[in-house]
């Protein structure tokens, strides 16, 4: 009995040793590692973290501008539907589909036989006025008239003339005229037609020159002028014409809170026909030293745009202000400099003050139309 206590005994002894010893080792591990995680987050302790590569590039001053896309369409410089004045039977047609014709030149000619037949009347008319006006002066200058009896076939003689005048009018429109130079379309009536005033005849246009009307949206409405030029180009058409400004409505629409502008633009050979699409393309502002970077180096936040910019091998963040956008770069108006390196990857993994290993990309330079 006195043994088995002994032995037991002395197994405490072996047991309370060997935990003390692992205790010991426990210990000592735990501090080494809290002495290298002080040291890791002390200032300038630890091994140092790779560089952060990134590509980035440098700003350098360049032209920009600022063009406005629209549509319209093209309209002639005057154009006409031809109608008669009063009603009345078409006798001649003067002209060729399609003709070119010059101010003044006869167009339609309509029956004036009434008008001639009682233009003969008023005459005869006049001829015997006249015949007796002569009498009654010498017979007044003899004392055989009175003043007023003078006065009276004076009245018929004018009262004659301006009858006549009045017929002669009515004459020279049964011939119609074309009331400026241009090009007639198709006509509408045959020979025989008893045409009126509401009836058109034949189109009248003039094609030498084109209005070109398209609208401008409201925020660019101080950026158009009279005089500025602009460029267009017809549906269907490669080739890019130019025009000029020439007339602006003085309001802004409100269902569409656009401008409405007129263009004009010379059409020498008539290659553009009148009511045909266009494309329009104006400058609204042209700068010589804009600052451009990639679209996707600007970071949108909720009080505003920022960038990263690699500074003495770090990243920094930098406010901007945005202006317009072009076909994958932003026009910054403020916040960068020339010479400045703005990173254009890698910006999700970027943290303020981070080291950056820089490498050059390359950017797309062509200039985009601003909508």
């Amino acid at each position: 009995m006195k043994s088995f206590g002994k032995v037991l005994l002395l197994a405490m002894i072996l047991a309370g040793v060997t935990w003390g010893a692992v205790r010991a080792v426990e210990d000592r591990e735990q501090k080494e590692v809290d002495a290298a995680a002080a040291k890791a987050a002390a200032p300038g302790g630890g091994a140092p973290r790779a560089p952060l590569a990134a590509e980035g590039i440098t700003i350098a001053y360049e032209p920009f501008e600022t063009r406005i896309s629209a549509v319209g369409s093209l309209a002639p410089k005057e154009s006409v539907d031809i109608a008669a004045e009063a009603q009345r039977r078409l006798v001649k047609i003067l002209i060729n589909e399609g003709q070119h014709v010059t101010e003044g030149d006869p167009l339609f000619e309509l029956d004036a036989s009434d008008l001639n037949a009682e233009l003969k009347q008023l005459e005869a008319r006049q001829e015997l006025a006249e015949v007796r006006l002569k009498r009654l002066a010498d017979a007044f200058g003899a004392g055989a008239a009175t003043a007023a009896e003078l006065d009276t076939i004076k009245t018929e003689v004018r009262v004659i003339e301006a009858e006549m005048e009045s017929v002669r009018v009515n004459v020279d429109k049964t011939i119609i005229r074309a009331p400026f130079t241009g090009k007639v379309g198709i006509r509408r009536v045959s020979v025989g037609t008893i045409v009126s005033p509401n009836m058109t005849l034949i189109t009248l246009q003039d094609r030498s020159q084109l209005k070109i009307d398209f609208k401008v949206p409201e925020r660019f409405s101080a950026s158009v002028r009279i005089g500025q030029r602009f460029r267009f180009r017809p549906d269907g058409v490669a080739d890019w014409f130019e025009g000029t400004v020439a007339a602006i409505e003085p309001t802004i629409e409100r269902e569409t809170r656009s401008l409405v502008v007129r263009g004009i633009a010379e059409n020498p050979d008539e290659r553009m026909i009148p009511g045909a699409f266009v494309a329009v393309e104006l400058v609204a502002e042209s700068l010589t030293g804009a600052v451009l970077i990639p679209s996707e180096a600007v970071i949108p936040s909720p009080n505003g745009s920022t960038v990263f910019v690699a500074e003495n091998g770090k990243a920094l963040v930098r406010p901007i202000e945005v202006g317009e956008r072009t076909a994958g770069r932003v026009h910054v108006l403020s916040g960068l400099k020339e010479g400045e390196v703005v990173l254009t990857t890698n910006l999700l993994r970027m943290r303020p003050g981070a080291v950056v290993a820089v490498t050059a990309s390359v950017v797309d330079t062509t200039m985009g139309v601003v909508e």
